[in-house]
């Protein structure tokens, strides 16, 4: 997490039976929801690679710090921009909303990619992680892709890419998790923008934990008959 390596691993901690619970549920009753199950999980190695960044950074050992930063940039800047629209593109039945949905994905992978690539391969030079204000502080402005865009615009069609999407699913649940993301982003822009993508992936992956509300609702899947969105109705 953003304030200590052992805040990092307890939240990682936290996160597994989670994870492990919305994953076990979508296999027994619907596995198009897999996708979005896996994101306790996956937050859960996100926000222990950032522990190892805080170890790093403690311990002076840079190596250390700019590897797992590495790793945890590569959740932040490419996994999850791809990996929501496609958490809700394998959820629709609609064909107009499935290709917004892949074509977003895939989008976002190709300008993710374009970003993360040449920190990845010049990483001595660009990715130099650092503590302030009891944060981590993951200063990419540097980085070609993003000369002349406003932090606040790059901040902004980042939260769009991550949290819109699972708007179109029209159960109550999932919306209120998308609500929760952007809500949080904006405090996390307001309160820390020195730290963002620290502060909000930690905030992102504490809210993780609501999809264990959705899933607790969620009905089999009916391959014959499928109902678009099958939550069950309080």
């Amino acid at each position: 997490m953003c304030f200590s390596a052992e805040a990092s691993f307890a939240t990682g901690a936290v996160l597994v039976p989670v994870g492990i619970y919305c994953v076990r549920t979508s296999l027994e009753r619907d596995p198009r929801y897999l996708a979005l199950a896996v994101s306790p999980l996956v937050f859960a190695v996100q926000q222990a690679c950032e522990g190892f960044v805080w170890l790093g950074l403690d311990r002076g050992d840079p190596d250390l710090a700019r590897w797992a930063a590495g790793v945890f940039l590569f959740f932040a800047l490419v996994f999850w921009p791809c990996w929501v629209p496609f958490s809700a593109f394998v959820l629709e039945g609609r064909r107009w909303a499935r290709r917004t949905l892949g074509a977003a994905s895939a989008a976002a992978l190709a300008t993710s990619l374009f970003v993360f690539l040449p920190m990845a391969f010049r990483a001595r030079e660009w990715l130099r992680p650092g503590i302030r204000f009891h944060s981590i502080e993951y200063d990419y402005s540097m980085l070609p892709a993003l000369w002349g865009i406003p932090t606040e615009a790059w901040h902004a069609g980042y939260l769009a890419v991550v949290a819109l999407p699972l708007v179109v699913r029209g159960d109550w649940r999932v919306k209120t998790f998308s609500l929760m993301l952007v809500v949080s982003a904006v405090l996390a822009q307001v309160a820390f923008a020195y730290a963002f993508i620290s502060i909000w992936c930690a905030f992102a992956a504490l809210l993780s934990a609501w999809l264990c509300v959705v899933f607790r609702r969620l009905e089999p899947f009916n391959a014959v008959n499928p109902v678009p969105g099958s939550l069950a109705a309080e």
